[in-house]
């Protein structure tokens, strides 16, 4: 059986201006959801909550968010999701 490294599990919904996050750790439930805006600021600000997420729940956290699996669910053709999940993969 394989287990997984991921210890942060990161749900996003995108719209045209807006996105909806919740995530959780593996021993709590999902936080209620965040609502943030579609602009750097906005994903910079979802990047230092779960960063602070992460350094709260790691013993040794990592400096970015590479045990995090994050899935991002674009309700319609938003290019905005695909810049999100660059922006959370390049820190």
């Amino acid at each position: 059986m394989t287990t997984s490294s991921y210890t942060l599990f990161v749900g996003v919904d995108i719209a045209a201006a807006s996105a909806s996050v919740s995530w959780q750790t593996l021993d709590s439930a999902p936080c209620p959801p965040l609502e943030i805006a579609q602009t750097k600021s906005g994903w910079r600000e979802l990047q230092k909550r779960l960063s602070a997420t992460c350094a709260g729940y790691l013993a040794h956290p990592p400096s970015h968010l590479s045990h995090s699996a994050v899935i991002v669910m674009q309700t319609a053709q938003y290019r905005t999701g695909y810049n999100l999940a660059r922006q959370l993969h390049s820190n």
